[in-house]
């Protein structure tokens, strides 16, 4: 077989190893995706949890300040049936100070409810920031598989490319350009092998004479379909 075209196996080879590290390096981001999207829904979940728990907190303030102020008013009027000499202002403010005992009497079922309310959400706060300390846990050991993994792959990739660099050294600048736009334009795939009588890259059939300049080795040999740059397997 024809020197350069022995040393671009061999390139092809390892450049295809290269290849299928780089993939799975890329691919290890998308395996957090899951445990990032579990985290920021129990976030999510979280901030909706104490949203809730702040307007329960506003309301019942709110609910607590009115209270505070009718009791004010309620001790005025107790006073002021001290002072009335008249049945009617008398019985008006009898009635005032018994309507206002009532708003008071519902405002405080109001902040009581409203206290409940409150522990539950402070409970459920708890358990959703629990469980977010947990995901958050799992998500952190994931990255740290991740990078470790990544660091193997770029360590496999830095000794490939070591013995990469020697080969391409000894093929011809001509040979290592052809082959080098060929797998910028194919994929990665500039040279396959002779299947049978079809391309190993398209596996189209290719014409007996293709086949048979293919198997001598003697000259570079492209796919009449894909154009890549044939090679008849050793052994």
């Amino acid at each position: 077989m024809l020197e350069d075209l022995k040393l671009l196996v061999q390139l092809q080879t390892l450049d295809s190893q290269i290849d299928e590290r780089e993939e799975k390096k890329a691919g290890l981001p998308k395996r957090l995706i899951p445990f990032k999207e579990r985290v920021e829904r129990i976030n999510q979940k979280l901030r909706e949890a104490k949203g809730e728990l702040e307007d329960l907190q506003k309301k019942r303030r709110h609910e607590e300040r009115e209270l505070e102020a009718r009791e004010i008013e309620l001790k005025k009027y107790q006073r002021q049936l001290y002072q009335v000499k008249d049945n009617k202002a008398y019985a008006a403010l009898e009635e005032e100070i018994a309507l206002t005992k009532e708003k008071n009497e519902a405002s405080e079922e109001e902040i009581l409810k409203s206290l409940e309310l409150e522990e539950g959400r402070i409970k459920e706060i708890k358990e959703i920031e629990e469980k977010l300390k947990e995901e958050k846990k799992e998500l952190s050991r994931e990255e740290e598989k991740a990078k470790q993994e990544t660091e193997v792959l770029d360590q496999e990739i830095a000794k490939i490319n070591i013995t990469r660099q020697k080969i391409a050294k000894k093929v011809s600048p001509s040979s290592l350009s052809r082959y080098e736009k060929l797998r910028q334009g194919k994929g990665g795939l500039a040279i396959v092998p002779l299947e049978g009588s079809s391309c190993g890259g398209c596996h189209m059939n290719l014409p007996p004479q293709i086949v048979s300049e293919v198997k001598k080795g003697n000259r570079f040999v492209t796919c009449e379909n894909c154009n890549r740059i044939l090679y008849r397997k050793e052994g």
